[in-house]
């Protein structure tokens, strides 16, 4: 009985992965040599090798800053070098996004090599930016999720005029920081190699900039790694609900959340509280603490307490359902961040599954 049971868990993981090699897309020939790095090329390109030699869903995110660093066209050269060669990911997600960031090469490109598209704006009343996903698999999108910045306990009992009070409070000390901060998000379903899987591309509010304004530089320290009141700590609060309400905490589907969650992993060898908030019950796709932001071109362009040391604000994180085949930071030219590759599958049947 046991023997028979080990033969039929081999089975059906040899049909998996027969059906991953077989439904992947035809990919270039060649590794992407051209790519423009800003540090370690030679340990990118490798990991690059690996990744690319990877069976799993292959999925990159990056968020590109509005384009702003892409003036001698880094950004355009590196999506389009990606693309084109045997590195191509099943799905690339990027945040920050507005038609205009682009030239037209590499938009032609993209609708070439990934049949399906799909865009969230970050806020209604500003439809060109957000978040922009490619996938050569066919997507289901839920609703748009709104994302507050406020207290959830307000929002509980629909107090608008607190709302409003604790709004006018930030925006009157730091508005073209705060005024961006209101974010949407959508919950994708999507088949690859025979298996359901939900996509969670996620941006949420950057607010060290406001922050900074407001708190001495030991507060703002002090709320980085301990605090959990914060509008980024609400916005945090507002997303794990959105997703238990939508998706339910017993769900059978492996789940990949991605994105740019502006809370490190790990700030002065500490993890901080709303790391732990975000990625509790998920798994960290990255081994150890690698660096994704800020680039060195945009050092200077980020609060003095950040300047001096490189975080990971760009996470990968997985449910129960999902494990890690590979992951690594790309150190790329062309934005204030390093997009983040990350190789996927689910978990193999345990034992006790087959009963």
């Amino acid at each position: 009985m046991v023997v028979g049971l080990k033969f039929l868990t081999l089975i059906s993981l040899l049909v998996l992965l027969m059906t991953q090699v077989s439904c992947r897309p035809q990919l270039g020939a060649d590794d992407p040599l051209l790519l423009r790095f800003e540090k370690d090329s030679f340990e990118n390109l490798h990991r690059l090798r690996k990744l690319s030699e990877s069976q799993g869903l292959r999925v990159f995110w990056w968020n590109v800053a509005w384009g702003h660093f892409n003036s001698k066209g880094d950004l355009d050269h590196n999506l389009y070098d990606l693309i084109t060669s045997n590195a191509r990911p099943d799905i690339i997600i990027l945040g920050e996004f507005k038609e205009s960031v682009l030239n037209t090469s590499t938009h032609n490109v993209l609708k070439k090599h990934f049949s399906y598209q799909s865009f969230t704006p970050y806020q209604l009343d500003s439809p060109e930016v957000g978040i922009k996903v490619y996938s050569t698999s066919s997507l289901t999108a839920s609703k748009r999720f709104v994302l507050p910045w406020y207290p959830k306990s307000l929002d509980t009992v629909r107090d608008r005029e607190e709302i409003r009070s604790y709004h006018s409070e930030w925006l009157s000390k730091a508005y073209s920081d705060s005024k961006h901060w209101l974010r949407g998000f959508r919950i994708y379903t999507l088949k690859h190699g025979g298996v359901n899987y939900r996509l969670i591309p996620v941006h949420l509010l950057s607010p060290w900039g406001a922050m900074s304004k407001v708190y001495s530089t030991e507060k703002l320290i002090w709320e980085s790694t301990y605090g959990t009141n914060s509008p980024l700590g609400h916005q945090i609060q507002f997303l794990r609900s959105s997703i238990n309400s939508y998706l339910g905490s017993w769900t059978k589907d492996p789940i990949l959340m991605i994105g740019d969650f502006n809370v490190p992993k790990s700030l002065y060898g500490i993890t901080p509280n709303l790391y732990s908030r975000l990625a509790s019950g998920f798994s960290e796709a990255h081994f150890g603490n690698p660096d994704t932001f800020p680039t060195m071109m945009a050092r200077h362009t980020v609060p003095s307490f950040l300047q001096k040391i490189s975080i990971k604000i760009d996470h990968a994180l997985l449910n129960s359902k999902l494990e890690r085949v590979g992951a690594h930071p790309i150190h790329l030219r062309g934005s204030d961040h390093y997009p983040i590759y990350v190789v996927v599958k689910p978990k193999p049947p345990s034992f006790f599954g087959w009963f």
